[in-house]
């Protein structure tokens, strides 16, 4: 099982590719076994459902710009509106591709 953020590599030889909500799903509906590569962060959220599953991760696969997201962060933007990110129109007409991507792979 592999996230589609992985390389094209990786994603040819993926039985599954989806989100990480998508990824989680599949193994708790699937067999007791998978290989994942994604964020190791699912395997907590993965573990806290189905104990018995057995997941094989790559130790190197840390996202650290998700690490930089805390619990306390997200309450400060959301009680004060603080740390507002501004780009200039070329940077968010990139940004958006990728941003409209995880939108749409987060409905599946």
């Amino acid at each position: 099982m592999a996230h589609p953020e992985c390389k094209e590599e990786i994603l040819n030889l993926a039985d599954y590719i989806g989100s990480t909500s998508g990824i989680i799903e599949e193994v708790l509906k699937g067999e007791d076994e998978f290989i994942i590569v994604t964020e190791r962060g699912i395997q907590h959220k993965i573990y806290e459902k189905a104990p018995n599953k057995k997941l094989y991760f790559a130790d190197t696969l840390i996202c650290k710009s998700m690490k930089k997201n805390t619990l306390e962060k997200i309450e400060k933007i959301l009680s004060d509106g603080g740390d507002k990110l501004e780009v200039n129109d070329e940077i968010a007409k990139k940004a958006l591709i990728p941003l409209k991507r995880m939108l749409e792979l987060a409905g599946d």
